[in-house]
């Protein structure tokens, strides 16, 4: 995916004829060498030629190379852009259960240093990789003019120099992938030992089987490591020790045979250890590329997104735009199903209901129900594996990841925080925004009196996600920010858990007076939120069990009835 990413565009072009143009520069002053020093060595009448081009040639050849230099920085710098943007459209597009703790943490790798690894891989590696493959054909080319047989030598460690390359880099590159593959394992069992340490030691089951299996993976993939990389040396060594054979040889045979001079063997001595300088970089060059082409393969992991995890819109087209209309339900569940990869059972399972626009609908049941994640579905932050959800009559598939956005607001048990102002994290909700708008939506919220009482009011950092703030103070800011974006529908996932019971009933009271301008879905335990509510669904075991009002469903004295009685029990239930 990400070489995919780094396909060749303009300035991609340009850079590789910048260096082609770099290499054949050097080429040419390599092979000029061979009658420039036999026509000195002569006193031939033309040797002032000849120098003339060897220096025009070395000095187009400088000129070009510098130009080829700063094109590979525009080449790695554009690959850099490429690889963030891709990044970023895969996270937007990607669903919820995708972000597993171990994709996060390539996630924070990748955007850290993968984009400055892969800008400096392209530009220091692009110039030496074309003299190498570039330069050496040229000059074997250019030396067919004075001896053929030589070249011919030449041409063909050319093709072994490079296939040891490619032999090296392929080596090192599994084994490297190996070993991050080991290291990563042994992180995990880590991790997982020190965390259960208190339940370990009182079971005393032998836990540290899983650390030395895993440190015995790390060591033998540590000695792969070491095994391919001294494999890979040495055979580019031997090729170096049959190249340093093989050239002062070929040209004994035509010095011999009298197809060459001496000046002209010993110019050719001269031109071929130009010829062999590229190669002495080969070695270097191909534990870095290894390095950067491992470095891919690891975060190449991050865009493997399972067929039809990601949201697409049908037809390619741009997204429909809903219609509010009385008669159409303002959201609506059909049969919609979901579970989490790895899990054998369904966590939602044929859930079907709709919130006409301006009602309030309560989600109830017991924990682990699938409340949170009926949510997270109808917010579009993960796809339905089954069902429908449509948007005032337009399906998820049709209005994808950001049409979905536009329509809806939630607010979600984990609260999300910017490292910045109170206004800027409520303005978030709908950029643009005037500070007064800002104020009605903090009003609504209960926030009014918080910012009131700091000394910046609303220009005051939060910290860090958030950490400057109490876990009710962050809670309003976050509902403040969903009643601020005014989306058709407003989710709320115990949006009130972390207030107080004064400050909960001025924010039911506000949303109160909203009634009417937005269809609300709430997922509720307190009694008072859900005897507020329009209706009610009843959720156990990821299946609506019961749905109606309050009243419907007390009188019809199911599971919803007892699970009533006993929140009534437990709110009127104290001490002493």
């Amino acid at each position: 995916m990400l070489l995919k990413a780094a396909k060749l565009g303009r300035a991609s072009m340009a850079a590789l004829a910048w260096l082609l143009a770099g290499s054949l520069g050097r080429a040419a002053t390599a092979v000029l060498a061979v009658p420039l020093i036999v026509g000195l060595a002569t006193r031939s009448a033309g040797t002032w030629w000849y120098l003339a081009a060897f220096l025009a040639a070395l000095v187009v050849g400088t000129v070009v190379d510098l130009r080829a230099s700063l094109a590979a920085f525009d080449v790695g710098l554009g690959v850099a852009a490429r690889h963030d943007s891709v990044l970023l459209g895969r996270i937007r597009g990607a669903p919820l259960a995708w972000f597993t703790p171990e994709r996060r943490q390539r996630l924070e790798q990748m955007f850290s240093s993968g984009g400055i690894e892969l800008a400096q891989g392209f530009a220091h590696l692009l110039a030496p990789l074309c003299d190498a493959v570039f330069t050496t054909t040229f000059v074997a080319l250019g030396v067919f003019l004075f001896a053929p047989g030589l070249a011919w030598v030449l041409l063909g460690l050319v093709a072994l120099h490079l296939g040891a390359f490619a032999l090296q880099v392929a080596l090192k590159r599994s084994s490297e992938r190996r070993w991050f593959e080991a290291a990563e394992r042994f992180g995990r069992a880590l991790a997982e030992f020190s965390r259960l340490q208190p339940l370990l030691r009182l079971s005393a089951q032998g836990a540290e089987a899983r650390v030395d299996e895993a440190v015995e993976q790390q060591r033998a993939a540590a000695g792969g490591l070491a095994v391919t990389s001294v494999v890979g040396h040495q055979a580019v060594t031997v090729i170096r020790v049959a190249a340093l054979v093989l050239i002062p040889l070929q040209v004994v045979v035509s010095l011999t045979s009298g197809a060459t001079t001496a000046v002209e063997a010993a110019a050719l001595i001269v031109v071929a250890a130009r010829f062999l300088d590229p190669f002495m970089q080969l070695d270097r060059l191909g534990a870095t590329l290894a390095g950067a082409l491992a470095i891919l393969t690891r975060l190449d992991g991050v865009f493997e997104v399972p067929a039809g995890a990601v949201v697409v819109r049908r037809g390619g087209g741009e997204a429909a735009t809903p219609q509010e209309r009385p008669d159409t339900p303002a959201i609506r569940l059909e049969g919609v199903g979901f579970s989490y990869p790895g899990r054998p059972t369904d966590v939602v399972s044929g859930v079907s209901f709709e919130v006409p626009p301006g009602a309030t609908l309560a989600i109830v049941g017991p924990s682990g129900s699938g409340k949170s994640t009926l949510l997270a579905l109808m917010a579009g932050l993960m796809p339905p594996d089954a069902g429908t959800i449509s948007y005032a009559g337009v399906p998820h598939d049709v209005l994808g990841p950001e049409g979905i956005t536009e329509r809806t607001s939630a607010v979600f048990q984990s609260i999300a925080l910017v490292g910045d102002t109170l206004l800027e994290n409520v303005a978030a909700g709908r950029p643009g925004a005037t500070v007064a708008e800002c104020d009605e939506a903090a009003r609504a919220a209960q926030l009014s009196e918080l910012i009131a009482r700091l000394p910046r009011g609303w220009l005051t950092p939060v910290g860090e996600g958030g950490g400057q703030l109490s876990g009710g103070e962050r809670q309003r800011v976050t509902l403040a920010r969903a009643l601020l974006k005014e989306a058709p529908v407003l989710l709320l996932d115990e949006a009130t858990s972390s207030l107080d019971t004064l400050t909960e009933a001025g924010f039911m009271s506000a949303l109160a007076e909203r009634r009417g301008k937005q269809a609300c879905v709430i997922v509720a335990h307190r009694l008072n939120t859900i005897a507020s509510a329009d209706r009610i669904v009843f959720i156990e075991g990821g299946a609506v069990r019961e749905a109606g009002t309050l009243d419907e469903l007390l009188a019809l004295g199911g599971r919803f009835a007892a699970y009533w009685r006993q929140r009534q029990v437990a709110a009127a239930w104290t001490l002493g």
